[in-house]
């Protein structure tokens, strides 16, 4: 049968067709994965679907990791004689088909070497890199030297990284190729990674440079170490630079697109980004791409910035160490993937408090509804890295304490029972202002608009505010100007109770113009956010803060919106969670574009449109 052309259908029948001493000899090369002479003992027998061919995707496989141990060695040709066979044996495998052709076209001669590097511009870190639950093992280049913004290049190797991050393209390439030169030199790293993914880049950041930063220093990574690069995977929201975040706000600011995990599942992954300060942005892609189906994952970085290294000094306890305790467990569960806030509130309510459901296995948290697979994984995912948000914790609680704000948690009792039962029940928000007025909420309506008030819009809240205060209720907005200035300062005028929802921390006055009325709104109001003390605003967050504005009123009433206004977002979120929306038609003004989202809610019917009467009477029957 040895050497004859026939065809066979799958291994069986190529079994049965084999002299018994031929079968044995591939058995036996196949257990001692002897790979070479496998291959050689049948590579004579043709096979018809050869890539469903087990023991052949197997020997396949086996060549390319001898590849990656050869390349590993700097033995670059028998490394391309290597993954030539894997795939000569198996040309339907996608990964060695995409390194075959990397490594064919691949950079052997850089002008600039990292052995040059390190003479001249290196300044390797005197510290150890930082642990982390998440990934494998982590290297920097170096160190990027600042200590503040007007200090911030003192040395070349910092200046070309400032470089590099200002847009200069052709740089990004560069050092992507010195880094690929410094993970050639790391054999642990080419003998396990299979392919490249580049850390998110902020989307506004990228736009304005007109490209990637991280995606460009990758495939300059790519040009040396021929490994695939799987780019936007991993995906980041508008936001304020990560080194700047909060820990909860940052695991929610980056994610994943879910349509590639299949190009990473089972894979080795070789993580790359420019600069690690905290090293929280390299934990949290981390944990994508292992819950994506990532096997292991490595990761390089051009530099540790200093400050990483002054702030691991720092270890400063504020407040009660129970305090502190407790906080970093409600940091640490608010930031597991894909656990919204009525899935929080659910847990709690099973079992009382974060550190109790993070010391849940994944069958215990599966056994809950609404609580599948993914995100129990990520809640058990959580629990090992819980000592990571004690600084965190630790830092809110001392800046609350020098502003004399409070931290209200969901288990806390001035935590409000409207918001509680809503759909919208964040886990944790800061307050600063009157703590007492969220206890006594009653009857509570949001009123939403535009910032560019009209005045007749204005007029119509300086006569409805009173009479509704006057009648009890409480008035919810968003501390914009326009329509929010001015419900906000009509309630305090008349010593009512009003509550600003922020889209930024509450130590932060935005919009700036508003520092007069903030001001009055720490002493005589409450203003709440769920975003951390020194959380900077972004369009997204002004547009998330609508949930608690939502959730925090029995009513919603649009006093004056275009189409596509922002108070739509609030009109929405009302919508989700049943909430009557209500708003007005001043006759003589309806027809303008001011006025067209009112116009449109009452001719779809989404809203209950007040005309005249006594205006507290209508919104009475109304909610």
């Amino acid at each position: 049968m040895k050497g004859e052309t026939r065809r066979f259908k799958d291994f069986s029948e190529l079994a049965k067709a084999m002299p018994g001493q031929d079968l044995e000899a591939f058995l036996n090369h196949a257990e001692n994965e002897d790979w070479d002479s496998a291959y050689e003992s049948i590579k004579c027998y043709s096979l018809n679907e050869q890539q469903r061919f087990a023991f052949k995707a197997k020997i396949a496989i086996a060549y390319y990791h001898k590849f990656k141990e050869t390349f590993s060695n700097r033995d670059f040709k028998a490394a391309q004689t290597l993954i030539d066979r894997a795939f000569e044996v198996d040309s339907h495998n996608e990964l060695i088909k995409q390194r075959r052709s990397l490594y064919h076209s691949r950079k052997s001669y850089l002008p600039y070497t990292i052995d040059d590097a390190e003479k001249g511009l290196l300044q390797h870190p005197t510290r150890k890199e930082p642990r982390f639950n998440s990934i494998t093992r982590s290297y920097s280049m170096g160190v990027y030297k600042w200590t503040r913004d007007s200090e911030r290049c003192k040395h070349d190797w910092s200046k070309r990284i400032a470089d590099f991050k200002g847009g200069d393209r052709s740089l990004s390439i560069a050092l992507g190729n010195l880094m690929g030169e410094f993970i050639l030199e790391r054999t642990d790293l080419i003998k396990s990674c299979d392919i490249i993914v580049p850390v998110a880049s902020d989307p506004v950041r990228s736009f304005k440079r007109e490209f990637e930063i991280t995606q460009e220093l990758a495939r300059g990574v790519q040009e040396v170490i021929s490994m695939p690069i799987v780019g936007s995977y991993l995906l980041r929201e508008e936001s304020d630079h990560a080194k700047n975040l909060s820990k909860h706000d940052l695991f929610r600011a980056y994610f994943s697109d879910e349509r590639k995990s299949r190009r990473i599942e089972g894979k080795t992954i070789l993580l790359i980004d420019d600069i690690c300060t905290t090293g929280r942005t390299l934990e949290r892609s981390a944990q994508i791409l292992r819950s994506g189906g990532a096997e292991r994952v490595y990761s390089v970085v051009l530099a540790r910035a200093e400050s990483t290294q002054r702030r691991a000094k720092r270890s400063k306890v504020i407040g009660s160490e129970g305090q502190v305790k407790q906080l970093a467990h409600w940091f640490c569960l608010s930031a597991a993937e894909k656990l919204g806030p009525v899935k929080s509130r659910d847990l709690i309510n099973v079992y009382g408090n974060p550190e109790k459901i993070l010391e849940q296995t994944q069958t215990a948290l599966m056994e809950n509804k609404g609580i599948g697979e993914k995100i129990a994984r990520a809640i058990v995912h959580q629990s090992p890295i819980i000592s990571e948000y004690y600084e965190i914790a630790e830092t809110q609680i001392l800046r609350s304490e020098e502003i004399g704000s409070h931290i209200v948690t969901l288990t806390d009792p001035q935590y409000p029972s409207i918001l509680y039962n809503s759909k919208m029940p964040v886990p944790l928000f800061h307050v600063r202002g009157r703590l007492g007025i969220l206890t006594r909420l009653d009857k509570t309506i949001a009123i939403v608009g535009s910032r560019k008030i009209h005045a007749k819009a204005t007029e119509f809240i300086k006569s409805m505010v009173p009479a509704l205060v006057a009648d009890g209720w409480a008035i919810i907005s968003g501390m914009a100007v326009g329509v929010d200035h001015a419900a906000h300062e009509s309630c305090l005028d008349t010593g009512g109770s009003t509550i600003g929802v922020l889209g930024n921390g509450v130590d932060i006055v935005y919009p700036p113009e508003n520092q007069i009325l903030y001001s009055r709104m720490v002493k005589d109001g409450t203003l709440v956010t769920e975003y951390n003390l020194g959380s900077k605003v972004s369009e997204i967050r002004l547009k998330r803060r609508n949930r608690i504005i939502v959730g925090l009123s029995k009513a919603v009433f649009v006093v004056q919106s275009t189409a596509d206004g922002g108070a739509m977002n609030a009109v929405r979120a009302a919508h989700e969670s049943q909430i009557p929306v209500l708003t007005w038609s001043p006759s003589d003004l309806i027809d303008e574009e001011a006025y067209s989202g009112n116009r449109n809610l009452i001719n779809s019917g989404e809203a209950t449109a007040y005309f005249d009467g006594n205006l507290i009477q209508w919104l009475n029957a109304a909610v």
